[in-house]
């Protein structure tokens, strides 16, 4: 269905039930969005959505459009919370700095009130200019693929729709929306491809965003089938205790299913996303023969091959929270805490003596994570625990997320 035949609707949120985080930056797009959450919860007795606005403090008008958005949010009755960050580029771009910053103020927004989703006002015209950028840059098919339009609990509803769509609702109701003057700074590369670039593209074809986003969505279907794939490939290769066994079985494998499941071991592990560069980094590491110990900096830690077994390694002050799946809680480690691990068949040791045996060092021990039954007879068991995997008889789906 093409963007134009979308209509801007409350339907668009159907999907989503609890509560709920609206990310408002107060431009066009996200107050779309944070209306159209308010209408729905009105209109259906439903919890009230949370606005929550990011400052960057990049601009001396970010306090005057925070206030915006808090007063909009009062207006129709809904709470509203406001996050002023710092934003450290650490060599990275100002762009990627502050959607750093960006994501992890939002997750504690959500840990404070407890939200089951985060919803994000990215639309299809968005879309088309993260691949396009991502061409430009180099990209495989990971990156061909965009956005998703659920990630974890961040959703983006308004995917199907064209910028000109938002602006459009927001006229038709009466939404004052601010304009980002950085959006006009020609020295960001996303100012760049969406105010010259794409121009140029329209003229070749006027249903440039289309296409882009129709190679986004083909490459996406073609990503799950990898992924499926990688994710069977880590069962088998996985030792269960965070390491990967290498050799000639692993070298049998396609490139690029190898490529993705070396990529998807180190993410497991709470490092990466990997750019396509890293990907083939690590598995020339891993290919062939052991030739004894050799070491990759990636980023969030090391990658380190011991002869025919890979070990991930944070890097020193890399600080970590666990995503566990509904009916799980995870917390941090205790002295006395006892576990089934897979290796033992069944037999319950002492955690301290497991990360002991595995040569856990002791600073990573200190900051390990467990996951616990939170239901039913169970309730408490440990089932996984960092350093260590799964306890037997469990398969839990766990990630790792650096937050430092």
């Amino acid at each position: 269905m093409g963007a134009n035949n979308v209509p801007v609707d409350s339907k668009l949120l159907d999907s989503f039930a609890g509560q709920f985080i609206v990310a408002c930056s107060g431009g066009a797009d996200s107050l779309a969005l944070a209306h159209l959450a308010i209408e729905r919860a009105r209109a259906a007795s439903l919890p009230m959505p949370v606005l929550a606005h990011i400052d960057h403090g990049l601009r001396p008008e970010s306090k005057v459009e925070a206030r915006a958005v808090a007063k909009f949010a009062e207006s129709l009755g809904a709470p509203s919370l406001v996050r002023t960050v710092v934003v450290e580029q650490r060599g990275a771009s100002l762009e990627a700095a502050a959607r750093d910053a960006r994501y992890e103020a939002l997750d504690a927004c959500a840990a404070q009130v407890g939200a089951d989703w985060i919803l994000l006002a990215h639309t299809r015209s968005d879309q088309a200019e993260t691949v396009l950028m991502r061409i430009v840059r180099g990209t495989g098919l990971v990156g061909l693929a965009g956005m998703s339009e659920r990630r974890g609990i961040y959703a983006r509803p308004l995917l199907g729709l064209e910028r000109a769509q938002t602006e459009e609702y927001c006229l038709k109701h009466g939404l004052s929306y601010s304009q980002d003057p950085m959006n006009r700074e020609e020295r960001y590369t996303r100012v760049r491809i969406r105010h010259t670039v794409l121009p140029q593209l329209r003229l070749e074809n006027t249903r440039i965003n289309e296409a882009l986003c129709g190679l986004a969505d083909s490459a996406r279907d073609h990503r799950e089938v990898l992924d499926w794939a990688a994710s069977e490939v880590l069962q088998s290769f996985d030792d269960g205790a965070g390491r990967l066994r290498l050799g000639a079985s692993f070298d049998a494998l396609p490139q690029s299913l190898a490529a993705r499941s070396l990529a998807l071991f180190v993410e497991g592990q709470g490092g990466g996303p990997l750019e396509r560069r890293h990907q083939r980094d690590v598995l020339a590491l891993c290919r062939g023969a052991s030739g004894g110990s050799r070491d990759l900096h990636l980023p969030g830690g090391t990658v380190s091959r011991r002869y025919d077994v890979l070990v991930w390694e944070p890097t020193a002050g890399q600080v970590y929270s666990v995503q566990a799946p509904e009916g799980f809680v995870s917390r941090l480690w205790q002295s006395g805490d006892r576990m089934r691990p897979e290796r033992l068949k069944g037999r319950s040791r002492k955690l301290s003596d497991l990360f002991a045996e595995a040569k856990v060092p002791a600073a990573w021990r200190r900051q390990a994570w467990v996951v616990c039954c939170a239901e039913g007879e169970q309730a408490g068991e440990i089932v996984w625990a960092q350093h260590i995997g799964a306890a037997f008889g469990w398969q839990v789906p766990v990630m790792l997320v650096g937050t430092a």
